[in-house]
């Protein structure tokens, strides 16, 4: 199916440019500074954390082309999932009491049934 070939193609091209972006990169790098900074064998134990900055995460037009190409199916398959889930669920009728005030001998309408009035 080339509907899903070119999904996967795209979700291919998305994960390929976040793996190879600085911004995991800075994440990764993030990750290893404070796990030496934890741990004892290590010669950065116990040193104060630096605000050394890191990469930003910066999309290109076709990534989010892609991440959106990709989720509005997925989001569209949830909610068919879900309203399956509940689709053998029994909603009931409200019951509805309705109590009419009015004086003795008034000339009521059956609305339900308006061949008296013609």
């Amino acid at each position: 199916n080339d509907f899903i070939s070119s999904l996967q193609s795209r979700a291919l091209s998305i994960v390929s440019d976040l793996s190879k972006g600085d911004w995991v990169q800075g994440m990764v790098d993030k990750q290893i500074m404070a796990a030496a900074r934890r741990c004892p064998h290590d010669s950065a134990f116990g040193s104060p954390s630096f605000d050394q900055k890191f990469p930003t995460f910066k999309g290109t037009r076709e990534m989010v082309d892609g991440i959106l190409y990709a989720g509005l199916p997925l989001v569209q398959v949830i909610a068919i999932v879900i309203a399956q889930k509940h689709s053998n669920l029994e909603v009931l009728p409200p019951r509805v009491d309705i109590e009419v005030d009015a004086p003795e001998g008034a000339n009521m309408i059956n609305l339900t049934d308006l061949s008296s009035v013609a």
